[in-house]
C-alpha cells in the first residue's frame, strides 16, 4: 500500500552547501517509487513533492513561495526560513562574507576545515565516513561556493515567515535531536501550522547522520499526505 501510495508522486530533491546528488542516496535508497534529482527547481515542470535540506531547504521554501501552484508537498530538513530583522540580514550577510574572504585568502581547504569545525557539524565530524564527505566537498569549485554565498545567504534571500502562514500544501520540517538553533525553529514553524517531527540521534545533517529514520518519518507523511486525497 505505501509503495502504491508514494510512487505517484515524483521527489525533487535540493541538496544543502557544499554538497551534491550523491549525498541523498543513503536517503533515496530507502524510500519507494520513482525518484529524480534535479540541480535547480526551475526545471520543475509540473506539482512535485519538494525535498530540501538546510541551504537546498531555504531554496525550497523560496521556490514554493514564488511558484505555490507547482508544489504538491515540502519538506524541509534542518533550514531556516529566513530572517526578518534587517539589521540581522546584515549581519549574517556580512558573516558570510568573511567566509568568502577566508576562501580567498587562506585557501580553499583551510576553509572547509573551519566551516566543518562548527558546533553544527559535530555529529557529522563523529561520523566514520567524514572524510570521503570532506574529500567530496574539496571537488567544489572555489569560485562558485563564493558566488553561492553571495547568492544564497540567508542575508540575501527574501525570508519565507509571512508566506509559510499562507502555504495551503502540506508542509514538514525535520530537525536533529542535537540539532539546538532548529528546535527554536520548530516551535515557531509548529505555531504556524507545520507540521514537525524529530530525527533521533543526529545534529544537523540529520539526511546523512540518520537516513534511516529520515526516510521513514518523509515515507509516512507521504502515506498519510495521499491517504487524505483519495
Amino acid at each position: 500500500m505505501v509503495n502504491e501510495l508514494i510512487s505517484k508522486d515524483m521527489i525533487t530533491y535540493i541538496h544543502g552547501f557544499l554538497g551534491g546528488p550523491e549525498d541523498w542516496n543513503p536517503l533515496i535508497e530507502q524510500l519507494p517509487g520513482p525518484y529524480q534529482t534535479l540541480a535547480s527547481p526551475e526545471e520543475i515542470e509540473k506539482p512535485v513533492t519538494l525535498v530540501g535540506y538546510s541551504m537546498g531547504g531555504r531554496l525550497a521554501l523560496d521556490f514554493a513561495t514564488r511558484h505555490p501552484k507547482r508544489v504538491e508537498n515540502l519538506i524541509i530538513l534542518s533550514a531556516n526560513p529566513g530572517i526578518d530583522d534587517p539589521i540581522k540580514r546584515e549581519a549574517r550577510r556580512l558573516w558570510d562574507e568573511e567566509w568568502c574572504h577566508l576562501i580567498k585568502n587562506q585557501g580553499f581547504e583551510a576553509f572547509l576545515e573551519k566551516w566543518y569545525a562548527q558546533p553544527l557539524f559535530t555529529d557529522l565530524r563523529k561520523r566514520s565516513d567524514f572524510h570521503q564527505i570532506f574529500k567530496r566537498r574539496m571537488e567544489n569549485d572555489p569560485d562558485e561556493v563564493i558566488a553561492t554565498f553571495r547568492r544564497l545567504s540567508p542575508g540575501v534571500l527574501p525570508s519565507c515567515w509571512k508566506a509559510i502562514e499562507k502555504f495551503l500544501f502540506p508542509t514538514l520540517f525535520l530537525f536533529g535531536e542535537r540539532d539546538i538553533k532548529y528546535h527554536l525553529i520548530r516551535n515557531k514553524l509548529a505555531k504556524l501550522g507545520v507540521k514537525t517531527d524529530l530525527i533521533s540521534n543526529s545534529g544537523h545533517a540529520i539526511h546523512l547522520e540518520n537516513p534511516t529514520e529520515c526516510a521513514h518519518k518523509i515515507k509516512e507523511f507521504l502515506c498519510q499526505q495521499a491517504s487524505c486525497k483519495k
